[in-house]
Order: C-alpha cells, then sequence, then structure tokens
C-alpha cells in the first residue's frame, strides 16, 4: 500500500454532488472505496487536517466493516464523451471480485448503449442509419427504436423543439462530431441544413424494432438523450443485480433510489450557471431521475456576441434568449433529458408552460442584468430537499 494526496479529485466531487454526502466524506464518515474504470485502483478516502489523501492499494478482500455500517462504494469511467460515476451504499460484505464484476458490466453495458446510438462511432446504428440512404425500414435494436420513438413522442410534445434531426445545425454551427472551426454559418448555409431538419421526417417502431427516414439526407444525433438513457439502463441493470441504494451520474444527469452513506434520501445540488463550483438549491432524489440542460457550457463568441451549442430546430440559429439553466426530474432519466432540452429551446415562457402542461417538476435560472433568477414549478416545489439542506448552499 502507498498513499499519494489529492486534492483535486475530492474537489470534483464537492462541485458535483449533494451536501449531505461531500460532509460526510469530509468528515471521514466511514470508509469510501472506488474502482476507477481505466485503471482497476481499488482507492480509499482518508481525511487529514490538511487535504483528502487516498491511500490506494490493488489487493482488498472486502469492502465492507461488520454490522450494520453503511459503506460508500465509488465506480467511475469515461463514456459519451464525459465522465461516469456510480455510487452503491451496502451493509454487506463486498468481495473484490464481486466489485469488478460489477464493473466490468456497467462497462459492458454503457459499451453497447455507444454502439447503438453513438454519432462518433461510424460502426454505430445511428452511424450506419445515418449514412443510410434508402427511405425504407432501417432495422435496429429494441433499446436503439425505444429511445426513437420516446424522442417523437417529447417532439410532439414541445411541437418540435427537441428534435433529433437537429445533428446537421449542431454540426454547421461547429459543435458536433464533424470538427470545424467555430464560425457564424451564412443564412444560405443555414436554410440549405434547414431542408433536413424536422422530427417528422422520421418514424420509428418497436415490432420489428426499425426506424426511417422520409429524405435520404436526414441525419438524426441522439446526444441529448443518450446520457440520459445510459443512467437509466445502468440503474436497472443495479437493480436487477439486487442494489437499491445507489446515485447513477453521466455527465451530470442523475438517477438515484434508496439512501445515502448516511442512511438519508439522496440530496443533490443543482450548480450556479457558469460557476458549477457553487450550488443553486438542492432536491431530495429517491427512485426519480435529474437532467439539466444549459447554455453556458460550450459556445463560442464572435464580435462580442455569444453563440450557444444549443441550437432552435425552429429557426437554425442558437437560443438567444435569457434562460441559462433548466433542470427536469422524471423517473426516467432519458424523458428528463430531453424535456430538459426542449424548455431550454422554447426559453423561460413557452418552456415554462410546457412544464407546467405537463406536470413536470422543472426548475429555471434565468439570466437577469448580472445575476440570476429561479423560476420552479409547483411539481418541483415538492422535490426541494428539507430546508436543513438548503440553508447553507
Amino acid at each position: 500500500m502507498f498513499f499519494a494526496c489529492v486534492q483535486l479529485h475530492a474537489t470534483l466531487l464537492i462541485m458535483i454532488y449533494t451536501r449531505d454526502e461531500l460532509f460526510s466524506v469530509q468528515a471521514a464518515w466511514g470508509p469510501v472505496y472506488s474502482i476507477m474504470s481505466s485503471n482497476m485502483i481499488i482507492t480509499q478516502l482518508k481525511k487529514t487536517p490538511a487535504i483528502l489523501c487516498l491511500a490506494v492499494t490493488i489487493m482488498l478482500p472486502s469492502c465492507s466493516k461488520k454490522g450494520l455500517d453503511r459503506d460508500l462504494i465509488v465506480i467511475s469511467g469515461k463514456t459519451m464523451g464525459t465522465e461516469y460515476e456510480v455510487k452503491i451504499v451496502t451493509t454487506e460484505t463486498i468481495s473484490k471480485q464481486q466489485f469488478i464484476e460489477v464493473r466490468n458490466g456497467i462497462d459492458s453495458l454503457l459499451g453497447v448503449v455507444n454502439q447503438q446510438m453513438s454519432t462518433y462511432i461510424d460502426s454505430s446504428e445511428i452511424s450506419r442509419f445515418n449514412c443510410y440512404e434508402k427511405t425504407d425500414w432501417f432495422p435496429v435494436s429494441t433499446e436503439t427504436a425505444e429511445v426513437f420513438k420516446q424522442s417523437l413522442e417529447v417532439s410532439e410534445k414541445s411541437s418540435g423543439a427537441f428534435d433529433i434531426t437537429v445533428g446537421p445545425l449542431v454540426n454547421l454551427w461547429g459543435f458536433g462530431p464533424e470538427k470545424r472551426n467555430a464560425d457564424v454559418p451564412s443564412e444560405e448555409s443555414i436554410t440549405q441544413v434547414m431542408r433536413f431538419i424536422g422530427y417528422r421526417k422520421i418514424s420509428a417502431r418497436l415490432s420489428p424494432p426499425s426506424i426511417k427516414k422520409k429524405v435520404s439526407d436526414v441525419y438524426c444525433d441522439l446526444a441529448a438523450v443518450a446520457k440520459g438513457y445510459g443512467v437509466d439502463r445502468i440503474a436497472e441493470y443495479l437493480e436487477f443485480n439486487g442494489i437499491s441504494d445507489y446515485l447513477v451520474e453521466i455527465g451530470g444527469e442523475i438517477r438515484a433510489r434508496g439512501r445515502n452513506q448516511r442512511d438519508t434520501v439522496w440530496q443533490v445540488g443543482i450548480a450556479v450557471p457558469e460557476n458549477e463550483s457553487g450550488i443553486q438549491t438542492v432536491v431530495s432524489l429517491n427512485n426519480l431521475s435529474m437532467a439539466t440542460s444549459g447554455d453556458y457550457r460550450f459556445y463560442f463568441e464572435r464580435e462580442g456576441i455569444r453563440y450557444s451549442h444549443i441550437i432552435n430546430p425552429g429557426t437554425g440559429k442558437p437560443i438567444t434568449h435569457k434562460l441559462a439553466s433548466t433542470t427536469v426530474i422524471h423517473t426516467s432519466c432519458a424523458y428528463a433529458d430531453a424535456m430538459a432540452t426542449a424548455i431550454i429551446v422554447l426559453g423561460p415562457g413557452e418552456g415554462y408552460k410546457l412544464a407546467l402542461r405537463e406536470n413536470l417538476p422543472a426548475f429555471l435560472i434565468i439570466r437577469e442584468k448580472d445575476s440570476f433568477v429561479e423560476k420552479m414549478t409547483p411539481a418541483f416545489k415538492k422535490c426541494l430537499a428539507p430546508d436543513e439542506h438548503r440553508s447553507n448552499h
């Protein structure tokens, strides 16, 4: 065993997760074990007066203590161009081999999702469909067909604000897998690409699972829903394996069930736009998912104008309204992911109306001069964490 002081890793956890959990890490509430998928190192967080340190070892016969202590197991890795983290709380003894099997199962599952839905993989189902020049039914996995069906459902409910055919516009503005220098495209090029945009140009069916396009040049991109779908799949995998206390996160999309290491419902913070080390508010999640869409993560500026990666399918251009961030809570993380995108495309007025119409727990953060104002639906208020968890954020 050897020791290495690592402050950055601890800081990342503090930025992403809930105050209760992070207080438990900072106060060393029991052992915190972790397997990093990239190198299979098992780590245990310990506290020193100055900084958190990692005690790193390759051999670990058990990951729990005797009795009813609730131990926190963390599995993390890379997927979908971002990072994932799975937190599992258990009172049972978990062997190193069991730990590795769960980790390998998660990585394998995510590999399948990427092979189905990533436009960054040329051989994926979605990439092959995008290259398919015919307009008949194209066979895909049941999973891909389900994601297409759910995406089209959200498109209908949002009057096209959420649209998986927006990919060519995303590429045109320099935010897609087709790397190019970010610049403002001409009106002529936008008009040209708009001919192939529109969710009504695609169809999906589950029996047999297949998708099709009405125009051969239609290009689909599932980036606005795939991370949420990946979260759902991991959660299903954990539950199938008898794990009932967990939190799953992929690139900021989250699903939680059961109770955390302190034996309370998971408390999850929503970041302040443009300052993700700050917490805007905190919610309680139990068998619920949460997805956030913001216009501040990816953008470029030209001549003092900021162009966000969130493209309005109706105009072919980045959004220009004052809505900076939208968070949606739902049982399905994929659905929350898609709806968060739809709401931020629509803006603070129409987006809020959509959330009310669908009775969604939705939290909007709106720019107002040099600050932000909050706007939440009645359903979201029911998800807020107790006052003691929000008073210090």
